[in-house]
């Protein structure tokens, strides 16, 4: 930066820093730095010059700290404007230069200098064209710090510039349609004087306005500001025109009407109950009256003046009550991006609901599987009273009853007490009455009758069944019953038991004595029957001394299997059977006995004591008629061949040779035939003495 001092003479540098206690400078090319302190009122500094270099307060040197300048640069020629450049500024924070569009610190603010240490590029602020005097003020605000200041400030270039007309943008025009709806209304165009004038002085300057380019161009047919639209949108051309000069400069704008929304048609509002005053929610007709448009607000008014003058508006949400039957309601439809509106109109009407009974509670009878069967349609005649023309249908809840939404079904099944409503509605005005009818559940009572009896076959052809005894469990003080076997009723049988030997399909109808449910119930008596098939199967299939017997039955009932008088098992398999005859009886489970029959098991005895008691005195095989013992030969434990027998024979004594054999272990090997196969097999058993 070069020193003031180093550019002028020390007599003029004197001269200089003299002059600037003054209040105000006239001259070209001078070198001016900001004044360091001279905020105190009339100590302020203007300058009229047109060019000239501006400095901080230190000049080329650093700026002070604690310093509160003030300054104000205009122009030397009349109808010029200051431009200031700033090309160097390095300003630590908290420190601000500021520049002013006028004669003082209380005209708008151009620019703010602070907390810069370098300009990226050069920073201009020039006077603006609504600045008439062309003035520029710049204040400087340093902190007061302890320690010295450290930064250069700034360096900028005053100079003047002669402006020329910069006219402004006109702003579209807009204005609501009013409710006829055609689309012409009255625009003030001198809306846009100021937007045109762009800071000019409208005594300097005039705007006239024109429906064509050529019209403004050669300043003819200017329009009355008052105009009203000749379209929409129509086009108007703005001429700004110097009062000194041939100066003029054209522009133009578009006016809008704004369209009002349709009015749909409306159908009447009922309100169904006495007629005459009634409750309505005109938010009811919102659906009609926008038609699925959007953008849109309804406001409702008792009255035409009411309308016209946007006064008390009925508030659409809450219940109104009509002051006449038929009323008319009112309504603007308001357009919400524009305001626009539109006004319509509908009636609201009162109608009668038809008037319905209140049914009895009604009983509904359990069954069997813990549920009712009602058939809503038996409420109709006591709900009606012998009304017609009317359309009814039942709800499970009041909202959908009001509604008219998910009806019920004719038949309904319950499990519980339960309350419907009934809604009976008129269809010539839409009117419905709500009613609620109560069912009354009644379970069915807990009864011990079997799904079957069976009647167990008597041992003689020629005797009846045992007879069997069907009760149902009920008390006789509580319920009167009635039987009936295959539909007819069974005379004198009037108690919660029977006793009968005849097989059929039996019902049992009983009904609390005091009144209520009649309820059934049915069950079946049948003969017991053997199985049609019995299939018995021995494992192992050869000789042992002991078998599973596996007994299979195919018949229609469930059966038991008993063998020797043994216990019952239901599976059909006894384990460590013994050769020999074995009884088989099959029985029902309920223990009668439907089949008796005699089986064989092939095998031998694992031991027997010759003793001479009588008992158990000879060893032989116990066989099957199905099975054809050919020949058994008795060997000892070495092997020696001790007897032989054809056929089963009589057994073994224990002798061989008429010797009596020791106690010992003895083995066999018996050849036989079974179903024209010969097989043989061999085994052991024990000599007992």
């Amino acid at each position: 930066m070069t020193r003031i001092s180093e550019m002028l003479p020390p007599s003029r540098f004197f001269l200089m820093l003299l002059a600037m206690s003054l209040s105000g400078y006239f001259g070209t090319a001078q070198t001016i730095n900001m004044p360091a302190r001279n905020n105190s009122p009339g100590f302020e500094v203007a300058y009229t010059t047109c060019e000239a270099r501006f400095y901080d307060s230190g000049g080329t040197d650093v700026y002070g700290n604690n310093e509160n300048g003030i300054v104000t640069f205009c122009p030397a020629t009349a109808g010029d404007r200051i431009r200031m450049r700033f090309t160097m500024a390095n300003i630590k924070a908290n420190d601000s230069l500021i520049v002013y569009d006028g004669a003082s610190d209380e005209a708008p603010q151009l620019v703010t200098i602070t907390n810069i240490f370098s300009l990226p590029e050069p920073l201009e602020a020039r006077a603006s064209q609504g600045n008439p005097e062309g003035c520029l003020t710049v204040t400087f605000r340093s902190q007061n710090t302890s320690f010295a200041n450290v930064y250069d400030g700034w360096v900028a270039q005053v100079s003047c510039f002669t402006p020329e007309i910069e006219p402004g943008t006109p702003l579209d025009l807009f204005r609501n349609d009013d409710p006829s709806g055609d689309g012409i209304e009255l625009f003030d165009l001198r809306e846009n004087d100021l937007p045109v004038l762009n800071g000019l002085l409208e005594t300097d300057y005039q705007v006239r306005y024109f429906s064509s380019r050529n019209d403004a161009e050669n300043n003819t047919n200017p329009l009355d500001p008052l105009h009203t639209n000749a379209g929409n949108p129509q086009t108007i051309y703005t001429r700004l025109q110097s009062n000194v000069t041939e100066y003029f400069a054209i522009n133009s704008f578009e006016i809008f009407v704004n369209p009002i929304p349709d009015i749909l048609a409306v159908p009447e509002l009922v309100s169904c109950g006495p007629s005459g005053a009634a409750p309505f929610y005109l938010a009811d007709r919102f659906p009609e009256i926008y038609g699925g448009r959007e953008g849109l607000l309804a406001i409702f008014y008792e009255s035409p003046e009411a309308l016209s003058a946007n006064a008390d508006p009925i508030d659409p949400e809450t219940e109104y009550t009509n002051r006449e039957d038929p009323q008319t309601i009112y309504y603007r439809l308001v357009d919400t991006a524009t305001g626009a509106f539109a006004t319509g109109d509908f009636l609201i009407r009162t109608r009668p609901a038809p008037e319905v009974s209140t049914p009895s509670p009604k009983l509904v009878c359990g069954n069997g599987e813990g549920e009712g069967l009602f058939n809503l349609l038996e409420i109709d005649e006591e709900l009606l009273a012998g009304q017609s023309g009317f359309e009814v249908t039942y709800h499970i809840d009041e909202s959908e009853a009001e509604e008219g939404t998910n009806p019920l079904a004719d038949e309904i099944a319950i499990r519980s007490d339960l309350e419907v409503f009934a809604r009976v509605t008129d269809p010539q005005n839409g009117c419905a009455s709500i009613v609620a009818v109560t069912l009354e559940f009644q379970p069915a009572p807990q009864t011990s009758l079997q799904e079957v009896y069976w009647l167990c076959p008597s041992p003689e052809d020629s005797q009846s069944p045992t007879p069997v005894l069907i009760e149902t469990g009920l008390d006789p003080a509580t319920y009167d019953f009635s039987w009936f076997r295959d539909g007819e009723k069974l005379p004198g049988e009037d108690g919660p038991s029977l006793q009968t030997n005849l097989p059929g399909s039996y019902e049992v109808s009983f009904v609390e004595s005091l009144g209520g449910c009649a309820l059934v119930a049915t069950t079946e008596v049948r003969l017991a029957e053997p199985p049609l098939s019995v299939d018995i199967s021995l494992n192992p299939e050869g000789f042992a001394k002991s078998y599973e017997v596996r007994v299979v039955a195919e018949g229609d009932l469930p059966y038991v299997f008993q063998v020797d008088n043994g216990m019952s098992d239901p599976s059909g398999t006894f384990r460590n059977m013994l050769p020999g005859t074995h009884r088989l009886t099959i029985l029902t489970e309920d223990g009668c006995e439907v089949l008796t029959r005699e089986f064989q098991i092939f095998g031998f005895s694992p031991f027997f004591t010759p003793n001479g008691d009588g008992i158990n005195d000879r060893w032989q095989l116990v066989g099957t008629d199905e099975i054809k013992v050919i020949s058994v030969s008795i060997f000892d434990r070495f092997g020696r061949l001790l007897h032989v027998m054809e056929g089963s024979a009589d057994g073994w004594d224990g002798n061989s040779n008429g010797k009596p054999m020791p106690a010992s272990s003895y083995w066999f090997r018996v050849a036989y035939e079974t179903e024209g196969q010969l097989l043989t097999s061999t085994g052991y058993f024990a000599l007992k003495r």
